[in-house]
């Protein structure tokens, strides 16, 4: 498969290991600057959704690459602990033989992972409500035997209206977790408030919530017919609303702001994965919403 084809489908690892510090946490020395490069980052829908980029146009696949505006998009380590907020290590007090600094993300580090908003919205021709879950094909893989993909997070940030008006905002952090299992606790994160702080101070770091990309698949226990993906049994399910994102109404726009980073806390974050590719795939689908 060519590099071309290493797909960030819809739509972050680096550096020698300095320290551990709370549970795993490792960045990487500054003066190694290795980095992840992906080439063709995309998020496609199935099914009767829709995505847009303005608001009133509609696409099947969108290429990030085309939204961020650049070729191939190199990943360098940051950290958030809510997926909203993001830190970098500053090694320069290192030059003074003083610990590494927390420090807020500045215009200069935003290129270093991925921002952007893309909305979700119905097909024009249904009438009904749809529950909007994470389609199974969805997945985090390494092209190597080393472990790039394990140190990528991808976060989901929208709001939703509650039933009495108001608003509830949202925000899952998505990635491979240890085994399959629904939720990982095992990796910390710069909180928001570290600012200043030094790499030592255990204050600065707190869990980081790590969702599988299979928790939010809507209820799903069988596995999807990918090679006949019209198969009427490949909805056939009873849908779990608590395994859903979000419901979605006929001619409704749901606006998501999708981060991508490299979390420079996790345990593989280290210098092994310099220069490789992963392979990842964020789709999107959707079921009807039980009358």
């Amino acid at each position: 498969m060519s590099k071309a084809k290493k797909i960030l489908t819809a739509v972050t690892a680096l550096w020698l290991c300095l320290l551990l510090v709370v549970l795993t946490y490792a960045w990487v020395v500054r003066n190694w600057t290795p980095s992840i490069e992906q080439e063709d980052l995309q998020i496609n829908k199935a099914g009767a959704l829709v995505i847009s980029l303005k608001g009133d146009d509609n696409h099947e696949t969108i290429s990030l690459n085309k939204v961020v505006g650049i070729d191939s998009f190199i990943f360098k380590q940051v950290s958030s602990q809510n997926g909203q907020n993001f830190m970098w290590l500053d090694f320069i007090p290192t030059l003074d033989q003083k610990p590494a600094q927390y420090a807020k993300v500045t215009d200069a580090q935003k290129e270093n992972y991925i921002e952007t908003q893309f909305a979700l919205k119905l097909d024009d021709t249904l009438t009904t409500d749809r529950y909007i879950f994470i389609h199974p094909e969805s997945f985090l893989s390494d092209t190597t035997d080393v472990h790039v993909s394990d140190a990528i997070r991808i976060a989901l940030d929208y709001t939703v209206t509650e039933t009495d008006g108001s608003e509830t905002n949202h925000v899952y952090i998505l990635g491979n977790t240890p085994e399959g299992q629904d939720v990982d606790y095992s990796t910390s994160a710069v909180l928001p408030d570290a600012d200043g702080k030094e790499q030592d101070d255990p204050t600065a770091v707190s869990q980081q919530k790590v969702y599988s990309l299979q928790y939010f698949n809507g209820g799903r226990t069988a596995a999807f017919d990918s090679a006949n993906p019209g198969n009427p049994e490949n909805y056939n399910f009873t849908p779990d609303p608590n395994r859903m994102l979000f419901t979605l109404k006929p001619g409704e726009l749901k606006w998501i702001t999708l981060r991508i980073w490299l979390e420079g806390a996790d345990e593989y974050c280290v210098n092994e994965i310099a220069g490789q590719y992963f392979d990842m795939n964020l789709k999107f689908d959707s079921i009807s919403v039980p009358q």
